[in-house]
């Protein structure tokens, strides 16, 4: 600020830096469903936009839950044992199921 106009904050580069805005969408109307693959399977996200920037409604459905969906399947005729066991060759996530 001493320096007054001659100053490097009155240069091309600093001029801009705080103005920057960050980059945003508007989500259509409507429904939108996306799947995604991630390291456990896939994932699925389900948007409701109206035309705005910020969704109706959000929803992330993770793979954990698509992975839980073929225990009963797979508990079918086996011992008490061995539930712990295929639960665990699963390899779930409870925090993101319950999401």
């Amino acid at each position: 600020m001493i320096a007054g106009p001659k100053s490097e904050w009155n240069q091309f580069d600093y001029q801009f830096i705080g103005k920057k805005i960050a980059p945003t969408f508007k989500i259509p109307k409507g429904e939108h469903y996306v799947r995604l693959e991630s390291g456990k399977g896939e994932l699925g996200i389900y948007l409701v936009g109206d035309d705005n920037s910020f969704p109706w409604r959000w929803k992330i459905r993770s793979a954990d839950f698509n992975n839980l969906q073929v225990l009963p399947q797979l508990l079918k005729d086996v011992k008490v044992a061995d539930i712990v066991v295929i639960l665990g060759s699963i390899d779930i996530i409870m925090g993101s199921v319950d999401r």
